[in-house]
Parts: C-alpha cells; sequence; structure tokens
C-alpha cells in the first residue's frame, strides 16, 4: 500500500471515530427527571365509574395521567449503533387541572357538550386540591384532547447539579476510555489492512520470494528459460525498452 493510500485509509478511520465515538450517557437520566416534554390526555376520562370530577363549587378539576413526550434516554452511544428509537409516551405520575364549567358540566352529564375543553390549566398542589374538594362522577366520554407542557420536577436545581457531577465523574471518564479503546481496534485494524495488502502487492512482483514459479529453467549460453517464467519476458522487455 503507497503512502498517499495509507493516509487516506488512516484519514477515513480517524474521521469516522470522530463522528461515531462512544458516549457513555448516565447524567442523561439525572436531567431528564428534571425536566421533559410531557402530555396528559383526555381520552382518560370515561364513563367507568372510576373518573370523577373534583369541584370546590366554583372551580372544577380533573386529575389525568403525565406522560414524558420524546426518545427513551439511552445509556450507551456506540461507535457501531444507529438511532433507530422512535418517539415514545412513559407514564410519569399524575397532574390535576382545572377545566371550563361546561366541560366539567358535559362530562357528569349536566349538558350536552363540550365534549373537550376549550382549555386544561395544570395547577400546583394537586393533592391538597383534592382533598378541599367534592366530588362529581363522570357520566360521559371526553373527546379527544392533548395539553403539552414543559415538566420540571420541583427538585430540578438538585438534579441538574447532580448531574453535572455524574457528567464530570462518571460519563466523561468513561467515554474517554470507551474511545481509546475504540482507537487501539482502529489502529491494529490498520496495520492489519496495510501488512496484508503490502504481502499482495509483494506476491504480485516477487513471486520467485514466494515460491510460485519454477527456478529450475537454465540460462546462459545455449540455454533456454521457460516460456511461461515472468522474469524470461519481463527483463527482455526491459532491454527492448532501451533500445536494444
Amino acid at each position: 500500500m503507497n503512502t498517499a493510500k495509507k493516509i487516506i485509509l488512516a484519514t477515513a478511520l480517524g474521521g469516522s471515530l470522530m463522528l461515531n465515538s462512544c458516549y457513555f450517557n448516565s447524567a442523561g437520566h439525572i436531567f431528564d427527571k428534571a425536566s421533559y416534554q410531557a402530555s396528559s390526555f383526555t381520552r382518560e376520562l370515561k364513563s367507568d365509574k372510576n373518573q370523577v370530577v373534583y369541584t370546590d363549587g366554583s372551580d372544577y378539576y380533573v386529575e389525568l395521567t403525565r406522560y414524558r413526550m420524546g426518545k427513551p434516554v439511552v445509556t450507551q452511544y456506540s461507535v457501531f449503533s444507529q438511532d433507530e428509537t422512535k418517539d415514545t409516551l412513559q407514564a410519569r405520575g399524575k397532574d390535576v387541572f382545572r377545566i371550563p364549567r361546561d366541560f366539567a358540566m358535559y362530562l357528569t352529564g349536566q349538558a350536552k357538550g363540550p365534549d373537550v375543553p376549550s382549555e386544561m390549566t395544570l395547577v400546583k398542589n394537586g393533592e391538597d386540591i383534592k382533598s378541599r374538594c367534592s366530588t362529581l362522577p363522570i357520566v360521559k366520554n371526553a373527546g379527544k384532547y392533548a395539553e403539552v407542557w414543559q415538566h420540571r420536577s420541583s427538585a430540578a436545581p438538585w438534579l441538574y447539579t447532580a448531574g453535572v457531577f455524574d457528567w464530570l465523574c462518571v460519563d466523561l471518564p468513561m467515554t474517554c476510555v470507551e474511545n481509546a479503546l475504540v482507537i487501539g481496534i482502529g489502529a491494529v485494524m490498520l496495520v492489519y489492512e496495510t501488512s496484508s495488502a503490502y504481502g499482495s502487492i509483494e506476491r504480485k512482483w516477487d513471486p520467485v520470494k514466494y515460491g510460485d514459479i519454477d527456478t529450475s529453467a537454465t540460462r546462459g549460453d545455449g540455454g533456454s528459460s521457460s516460456s511461461s517464467g515472468p522474469n524470461h519476458y519481463e527483463i527482455r522487455g526491459f532491454y527492448h525498452s532501451q533500445g536494444m
């Protein structure tokens, strides 16, 4: 293998490692707990005798599952892996929402509509609100409506701090070790490919060394070389090119 090809192969290997290096991502799980895109769906509000509307006499509330939206957090990104994960919904708890009165009346069978809310407002201290409210059974299924927001944990400041330390103390060292191993394996492969290519070239241009031809043919005055011997033709060709 000539120098140019070695450089090209080494450059390609280095570029591949830079673009697809291993990455350890345990801190991603901590950051994900601190904040993520969330959604809740009114399709959960059904007349199955398990769902209720909460009211304090003036406002109305419902409780819905909070789902995390997006791709799952991956702990290990590999040089050989491809990102084929799809967005998913993961249940992460429940939240309380304030709903319009007309929607509450529909759910409880006191109005013909609407079957979806014009808006829903996420409230804090949902458990405290529920404890102060009376309940009305839901007798009509709600239509399809989704509320999307950025969920932020009450412990987010601590989680972000822990995530930074985890990245510095765990992810960064692990990533360096993994990439060092990948580079080492790549270097071994490069040496192997180089030596293999050199061996095939040497066999092509020096077949005598590898025993590919019969060297017992006679030469000199009155002698003759085997017509199949490649050296015979190469030498004659060389002399011919010099004008002999």
